[in-house]
């Protein structure tokens, strides 16, 4: 049996500042939004004002694939509203906030009243840094998108200068033949800070059990200039008898997970969730 599934690529990388407390699943750096939307198929009125009465308007979860009209699929070429409001702690200075909305097309947003993004032609995401349509407190997001909606899922990303990219982590065993098990991990680094500090980046590789299998990380270098990514590669020492994924394996499946966490040496440090 091949080692493909042996280490399953974790989608979201945890890394958050310790001095914010994110109403969050995990972490402290993502916001989901994936229930308590207010959808609607009127288009009368202005549904992305922030006085805009959604009272009327029924609730729902993503993913949502408008099922309400599928009897006019797939011809139908009809508009959809998606309205939540949520909740965001002041981010740290520095810190960047980003929209990011995925298995969408030809989507258009709103925060706060304020057009902030439409995803390009041809694209599923639509990703918008939003930093200066957020504000401390409550916040209104709305959504307009054609059927089918939205598929996917709907984050907020709070960001520091120095970061991992969102979705940007590549996790595989190349060559494995059997035997011992060497885990690579490719993480995308953005710089959107003034100055490229050293960055390292540490892995903790851990069973479905919990149990540690390996503990590794980069060498130290300079992060990519201001406004640039970087790749940065570490990879494991060999694993003798690493577990192996079937479809036998409880839970979801997975055996094993590398959660990457990033710290800056110098004067800028960054803890990310383990």
């Amino acid at each position: 049996m091949r080692l493909a599934m042996f280490v399953f690529l974790v989608a979201w990388c945890h890394i958050c500042c310790p001095a914010v407390a994110f109403p969050v699943e995990a972490g402290g750096d993502c916001l989901h939004l994936n229930d308590g939307w207010r959808f609607s198929l009127d288009m009368s009125g202005e549904p992305e004002a922030g006085d805009f009465d959604d009272s009327g308007w029924r609730t729902v979860t993503l993913p949502n694939h408008a099922r309400e009209i599928s009897d006019e699929l797939p011809r139908s070429t009809r508009p959809v509203w998606f309205r939540r409001r949520f909740q965001l702690p002041a981010p740290p200075r520095g810190f960047r906030v980003v929209l990011r909305v995925d298995s969408v097309r030809a989507a258009q947003a709103w925060v706060n009243g304020r057009a902030v993004g439409t995803a390009a032609d041809g694209a599923s995401v639509l990703e918008q840094d939003v930093t200066a349509t957020v504000r401390p407190g409550e916040n209104l997001l709305a959504i307009r998108a054609p059927v089918p909606g939205i598929a996917g899922g709907v984050r907020i990303f709070v960001l520091p200068p120095v970061h991992f990219l969102p979705d940007g982590l590549l996790i595989d065993t190349p060559d494995w033949q059997g035997g011992p098990a060497t885990v690579r991990v490719r993480s995308s680094v953005g710089n959107q800070g003034t100055t490229s500090p050293g960055v390292q980046v540490s892995v903790s590789l851990r069973g479905d059990d919990g149990g540690r299998l390996a503990e590794f990380r980069s060498s130290v270098g300079p992060a990519a200039r201001p406004g640039g990514v970087t790749e940065i590669v570490c990879r494991s020492p060999p694993i003798p008898d690493p577990p192996l994924w079937s479809t036998q394996s409880s839970g979801s499946g997975v055996m094993s997970t590398a959660r990457p966490r990033s710290r800056r040496l110098g004067t800028v440090r960054l803890r990310a969730s383990p």
